[in-house]
């Protein structure tokens, strides 16, 4: 009998093993997803050009409603998203006089990331406690 207990017992324990690995390769799927997003995306802005400032308006206004909902929906994914596009926005910038090169919508979304990602980001413990995020791909960037 003992060994029968002994027996489920260890089959238990690498059960739930194998489930908490797995979740973690799931959560490291899950931030990298939202990752490549927010890169795309500030790649994507920094090259944009608008024919009009309606134009201009109508994308920062569906950008702000995406992030509203993102925040709303998934906060995890929503941290992720603007920890990282931080991050390319500071690429960019190394590159470019935001200022002279980009239109307002641009320009308030850089001071956006810039404090709310710093948000995510004043400590490396700050963005994994808060979303999960693993110390080393926080590191990374």
């Amino acid at each position: 009998m003992k060994r029968i207990l002994t027996a489920m017992i260890t089959v238990l324990i690498l059960v739930s093993y194998m489930g908490h690995t797995q979740g973690t390769e799931a959560d490291i799927a899950f931030f990298e997803f939202y990752e490549s997003i927010a890169i795309r995306d500030a790649q994507l802005e920094a090259t944009l050009e608008f024919t009009s400032e309606e134009d201009e308006s109508d994308y920062w206004r569906d950008q702000l409603n995406f992030e509203k909902r993102l925040k709303k929906e998934m906060y995890r994914a929503y941290k992720t998203y603007i920890f990282f596009k931080r991050k390319a926005y500071q690429e960019h910038q190394k590159e470019c006089d935001i200022i002279a090169y980009h239109g307002n919508g641009y320009n308030n979304k850089a001071l956006f990331y810039e404090v709310h990602g710093m948000n995510a980001s004043l400590e490396q413990a700050d963005v994994t406690k808060n979303t999960g995020i693993l110390p080393s791909m926080a590191s990374k960037y």
